[in-house]
């Protein structure tokens, strides 16, 4: 299975807090090819809930303590290359658990952060410290997800808050429509030159119908 938000971050060393749950985007399963299969964790398995259930009494956990919270996520997309970047721990002979990494973790947390104002989430994302870059990147990922201006502009003023003053300039600068954002997402550049956001959408405004990127300044 696929894990990610408090249980990861823990297992990972990248926070040391509590957490009440352990939160399950996927199941993985491979096809004849070898090729890595994900299956949405909503609804878990009649089984799963079984064992789950009883662990819960046996060690007077919460209620729902492995739940499928986060895996509505799956229905618009998870970030590129997710499954690359996973670790994975094997617990036994029958448990292998995958848990995203920190830069998977920046995306999720930054949606989350939008999506549920201040608390846990903001704490985990300043405690992972993402560099600018890395918060563009999310921030294309997230308006994948959501591309209206009310997000954008949400967004913005997040960023300008959290200290990241330049980041919130460069999605300021253009209006990006909401056929392009998944092009800009998928052609960030994976440098440590600084900003990559201009240089994209310069490249695709050579290929992309008239309209589709608006505003932008250089």
């Amino acid at each position: 299975m696929v894990v990610c938000g408090g249980a990861a971050l823990n297992v990972l060393g990248f926070v040391k807090r509590t957490t009440q749950d352990v939160d399950v985007i996927a199941f993985v399963r491979k096809d004849k090819q070898g090729k890595i299969l994900l299956t949405k964790a909503e609804p878990l398995p009649s089984d799963l809930v079984e064992v789950t259930e009883r662990v819960g009494r046996d060690f007077n956990l919460p209620e729902n303590w492995l739940n499928a919270g986060p895996a509505a996520i799956m229905d618009l997309g998870l970030p590129l290359g997710l499954m690359e970047r996973v670790e994975t721990y094997e617990y036994g002979n029958n448990l292998i658990i995958h848990f995203l990494s920190r830069y998977d973790q920046i995306h999720f947390k930054l949606y989350a952060v939008i999506d549920q104002s201040a608390g846990k989430h903001l704490d985990d994302l300043l405690t992972l410290k993402p560099s600018s870059l890395e918060l563009e990147k999310a921030i294309f990922w997230s308006m994948s997800h959501d591309p209206s201006e009310g997000y954008r502009l949400v967004l913005k003023d997040f960023l300008t808050k959290a200290g990241y003053q330049d980041v919130a300039d460069s999605i300021s600068d253009c209006r990006v429509s909401n056929n392009i954002v998944p092009l800009v997402y998928g052609n960030l550049r994976d440098d440590d030159r600084g900003f990559s956001l201009k240089p994209v959408l310069q490249d695709l405004k050579q290929t992309e119908p008239a309209g589709s990127i608006e505003g932008l300044q250089t």
